[in-house]
């Protein structure tokens, strides 16, 4: 996995004083770029290890802003969005597997802007 995260993202998810995360980070919340053999795909996952009372809440809320309501009460790990798995059909370490993987990306972040940004309109 490589995990990243953005301005918008810990703008509505508050992140921990100290690394305390299931990640060991302050972020409580990150997007994944999982790579598998011959694909790969980009989610975005929260944390609820100790949560504050004011992360709680922003989890609620974007859990409100998206329609996707908890299936536990107790959860841990939460997969807010999937973003389409791209195979990649070029040989590895070849310039055209570079490129189809730096195209997926590009996709893939164009999608994420939105995504971040129709967030924010739906939790202001």
């Amino acid at each position: 996995y490589t995990r990243f995260t953005t301005e918008t993202i810990r703008k509505l998810f508050p992140q921990h004083t100290k690394p305390i995360s299931g990640w060991k980070t302050t972020d409580m919340a990150f997007y994944e770029i999982i790579k598998r053999e011959n694909y790969f795909k980009i989610t975005f996952s929260l944390c609820s290890d100790n949560l504050t009372d004011e992360q709680r809440a922003a989890c609620d809320r974007v859990s409100q802003a998206l329609n996707r309501p908890d299936r536990k009460e107790d959860w841990r790990w939460k997969r807010i969005r999937n973003w389409p798995r791209h195979t990649i059909e070029s040989e590895p370490n070849s310039e055209n597997y570079k490129e189809e993987i730096y195209r997926y990306l590009n996709t893939n972040w164009r999608e994420i802007q939105k995504f971040e940004n129709d967030l924010l309109n739906k939790t202001e």
